[in-house]
């Protein structure tokens, strides 16, 4: 379901529930559209901004996902299509859609009614691509499976993207690839300044967060440091302002705030969290 709330500075309150897909794992939103990815039945709901919101269009990605030939020992994870994310492009006139079925970065063209497929960014078909993040024109595709990050340059009049080089997260000589539920590469963000790019890894307890460096001019990144999440499997974070990354860790529910910059410094935590963190209104 897509709930939405009204929300002031002591509470939530609910005004709508919205039939969305089955097992929908992550929402985003336009200033004229809601995304809403869901992981089982591969599928994307696009909702109007509305109260409540109407359900305009389901973009469906298992017609594609029959295309790309995923090979069948793939199939303990990657057996069909799973939208784990979808972003809209600075401009909202494209969504990119992260398919962790298809280890594939989908490209929809917002402008045409249903929205078209644009292009298909396909990754190595183990890598199973979870969430992205974006910088102008450089894309940070976090590839789950094999616990890597792929640095891609976005098309701005297509929305396609191109791969430019692959980051392995964990030291070298560690193992990547890890196909267990809960496990392998997990969130991702961009700080504000652009400097740092954050991502978590779920394969240890506790979990890691690790910060690459981004180069202002190429978009380059490389690991600058790695610290830890403060819990276990740590799903999602967000940046408050170049000074803090907020993490929270989906299995002992705990969201915990480390210091920015990458510097990763674990600086508080606090308790009773699910697997989700945000950071609404302004940072003061």
């Amino acid at each position: 379901m897509l709930h939405t709330f009204n929300i002031t500075p002591s509470s939530l309150h609910l005004l709508s529930s919205t039939p969305a897909g089955v097992d929908p794992c992550h929402v985003s939103a336009s200033a004229t559209l809601i995304a809403t990815s869901n992981y089982s039945s591969g599928t994307v709901a696009l909702h109007s901004t509305s109260s409540p919101p109407n359900l305009l269009h389901t973009l469906d990605l298992n017609p594609l996902y029959s295309t790309l030939s995923v090979p069948s020992n793939l199939h303990d994870r990657q057996e069909s299509s799973h939208c784990h994310q979808s972003t809209f492009t600075p401009d909202n006139r494209h969504l990119l859609v992260c398919d962790l079925g298809s280890s594939a970065v989908v490209t929809f063209d917002l402008s045409q009614s249903p929205p078209s497929l644009a292009s298909t960014c396909r990754f190595p078909a183990n890598s199973g691509c979870r969430h992205l993040t974006l910088i102008g024109e450089d894309c940070y595709v976090m590839l789950e499976l094999v616990s890597a990050v792929s640095h891609c340059k976005l098309d701005l009049e297509t929305g396609g993207l191109t791969e430019v080089a692959v980051l392995p997260l964990l030291p070298e000589g560690e193992l990547g690839e890890t196909r267990a539920h809960h496990r392998g590469g997990g969130g991702i963000v961009a700080s504000p300044s652009g400097e740092f790019i954050y991502a978590t890894l779920r394969n240890t307890v506790p979990g890691v967060v690790v910060a690459l460096k981004r180069d202002i001019e190429t978009g380059d990144i490389s690991v600058h440091k790695r610290g830890t999440s403060g819990g276990e499997i740590p799903r999602c974070l967000v940046c408050v302002g170049d000074e803090y990354v907020m993490v929270s860790n989906q299995e002992d529910r705990k969201v915990c705030c480390l210091k920015g910059d990458g510097d990763l410094t674990l600086l508080a935590e606090v308790g009773g969290f699910n697997c989700s963190v945000a950071f609404v209104g302004e940072l003061r």
